[in-house]
């Protein structure tokens, strides 16, 4: 069975496939306008003092934040302050 991109499947779907991808942990979290007005330092300061990040994995066009300022180069220099691997 092909397995159809993330953005195509259900919750359950999702949980399956990153289950099988070696994926241990997973967290949901709500698109809101408070989430929405992080800067990219904000979030990921909201997700250090919640859970302990061990490493970031991103596609090469990721982008996050407010307006979209966090992206691949920001999560790497911010890497060592924040405490995970990047790759």
């Amino acid at each position: 069975k092909k397995i159809p991109p993330l953005f195509l499947m259900t919750r359950e779907e999702k949980l399956e496939a990153l289950e099988k991808a070696g994926i241990h942990f997973v967290i949901f979290l709500k698109f809101n306008f408070r989430l929405a007005q992080m800067t990219p330092e904000a979030f990921l300061n909201f997700l250090t003092k919640r859970i302990r990040l061990e490493k970031i994995v991103v596609g090469r066009n990721f982008y996050f934040g407010k307006e979209n300022r966090g992206n691949v180069d920001f999560l790497r220099r911010a890497a060592r302050e924040f405490g995970y691997y990047f790759q």
